[in-house]
């Protein structure tokens, strides 16, 4: 009888039945420890002749007494001669800042990977066996975990390549057997930290989590390195974790080490090289990242809508429940906005210029179609020099209340500025200004007059924004910056003030 009737949990969990070549193995332990500031400075003045307990106190601070126990100590753990000379294992310590000890024996198991070749960092005492519930050539479905809190998975199995296993040498057993017990100190430490909510800290001396120092082939202790048994077929039950939108990392997956010690940068380079030939691994993947995408994307559109919500109601509370009827004010101002929104992204920001000239530009089209220069005036500006067109310009908007008028309107081709008396919807900024202030100065009903009145600077802002939209050209303003960004935005907020007094037009609009 199945009492647990629960589907298999944790549906971010990829579990992996990966091939390895079980071997057990009898195999030193390298104890290794860390030298302190003293034990290194002490060897380090040992080495360039400084030998007297009472002379190393005087250099270090420290009473005699003290140094010569420091010396004791280093003379019993062999990186000193009794005369104080550095041995060759003391200097491979003052070297590394660590010091190798005695080794310890154990019988265990280490793991060959069937694809490399290389020995995992890890070793077990026994190999356990997991509850198998169903079990078919492409994997296995197990039951983990205690009587009455039962874990059920499905594990997709890995095969293995069809060669024979190489037997590893006994420099590679120990390796693997020191870096394990590294490995599950500093576990240890990292459960410590975790539990009480300390910050990680830095490992301490001698620990390496990637595994311990090479172990060098003429260390006497190998020659007791024994292989015990025929190495063993098995599988090692690994979970992969696709990785969530607020992971750190860059990676689509997470490898958890089999072994239960965290993460492992093996496993997941194997995953990467090997387990992914067949393409079921990789469509599962992309498949887990599509169901995260479409998460995010749902978050994402109702954070829009409700960002955009906002937006629009702090727009009608500044122009007035009228920007809604004009669909260029609203949905312009709305753009930038939503724009200014992400300040850190400079193509973003680079739209908010981009949006406030455009507002401009429709601004100016509307005024273009509903008060046309008269064609005499068009003659007889278009067809002036330079200096008679900037003095007719100038005196125009002088009259309008402008403080003054850039040179980029007085160089304007003629072409162009006919093109855009004629047909404005197709027209920009740099002609369609000049020929506004002209309009205007003969028309008292322009409403390029009363925009004059309060931006009495627009020619120029008109010139900064155009600079803006192309960042190569800053016009003494960048718009990453937030008080020049809020100052783009104060000049569209003119733009649409403009708009609301000027009617929309049918040949204003340009197709997207």
């Amino acid at each position: 009888m199945r009492y647990d009737l629960r589907s298999p949990s944790h549906n971010s969990r990829l579990c992996l039945l990966w091939p390895a070549w079980a071997y057990r193995v009898t195999a030193p332990v390298l104890e290794q420890r860390g030298l302190d500031l003293f034990q290194r400075v002490t060897l380090a003045l040992c080495q360039a002749g400084i030998r007297q307990p009472d002379r190393i106190g005087e250099l270090v601070g420290l009473k005699a007494t003290l140094c010569a126990h420091i010396l004791d100590r280093a003379v019993s753990d062999g990186n000193l001669t009794r005369r104080h000379d550095l041995t060759e294992k003391g200097q491979q310590a003052l070297r590394t800042g660590t010091s190798v000890q005695s080794a310890e024996w154990q019988v265990c198991y280490v793991f060959m990977d069937p694809f490399t070749g290389d020995l995992w960092p890890r070793t077990v005492d026994q190999l356990r066996e997991a509850y198998v519930l169903r079990n078919d050539p492409g994997g296995a479905e197990l039951q983990l975990g205690t009587p009455g809190r039962s874990d059920r998975t499905d594990a997709r199995r890995i095969l293995p390549p069809d060669r024979p296993p190489q037997r590893p040498t006994a420099a590679r057993v120990v390796e693997a057997a020191s870096a394990d017990r590294v490995a599950r100190r500093v576990s240890r430490v990292r459960d410590y930290e975790r539990e009480v909510g300390l910050a990680p800290a830095a490992v301490p001396a001698g620990l390496v989590e990637n595994g311990a120092g090479t172990i060098a082939d003429h260390f006497p202790e190998l020659s007791r390195v024994a292989f015990l048994s025929e190495p063993e077929a098995v599988f090692l039950l690994g979970f992969l974790q696709v990785v969530g939108e607020d992971s750190e990392t860059v990676d689509a997956l997470i490898a958890h080490d089999p072994f239960g010690l965290g993460t492992s940068d093996l496993f997941h380079s194997l995953v990467y090289r090997f387990g992914r030939e067949d393409g079921a691994l990789d469509e599962e993947i992309k498949g887990r990242i599509s169901a995260q995408l479409a998460g995010a994307r749902d978050r994402y559109r109702q954070a829009d809508m409700e960002l955009r919500g906002v937006l629009e109601r702090r727009l009608a509370d500044e122009f007035g429940p009228e920007i809604r009827g004009d669909r260029d004010a609203f949905g312009l101002m709305l753009e930038l906005d939503l724009a200014m929104q992400s300040p850190e992204r400079d193509e973003a920001i680079e739209r908010v210029a981009h949006t406030a000239l455009r507002l401009y530009e429709i601004l100016l089209r509307r005024m273009l179609v509903l008060f046309p220069l008269h064609p005499d005036t068009l003659q007889s500006f278009a067809g002036a020099a330079p200096l008679m067109r900037r003095a007719m310009l100038e005196k125009a908007a002088q009259g309008l209340g402008f403080h003054s008028v850039a040179s980029l309107y007085v160089e304007v081709d003629k072409r162009e500025l006919q093109k855009a008396n004629g047909n404005p919807s197709k027209s920009f900024v740099k002609a369609m200004l000049p020929l506004s202030v002209l309009a205007a100065a003969g028309q008292n009903s322009h409403p390029l007059r009363e925009l004059a009145a309060t931006e009495p600077d627009l020619p120029v802002t008109l010139r900064t924004l155009n600079d803006l939209r192309n960042r190569a050209a800053h016009a003494g303003r960048d718009a990453t910056n937030p008080h020049d960004t809020a100052w783009c935005r104060e000049a569209a907020a003119g733009a649409v003030r403009g708009l609301l007094l000027t009617p929309e037009t049918p040949t204003e609009r340009t197709p997207v």
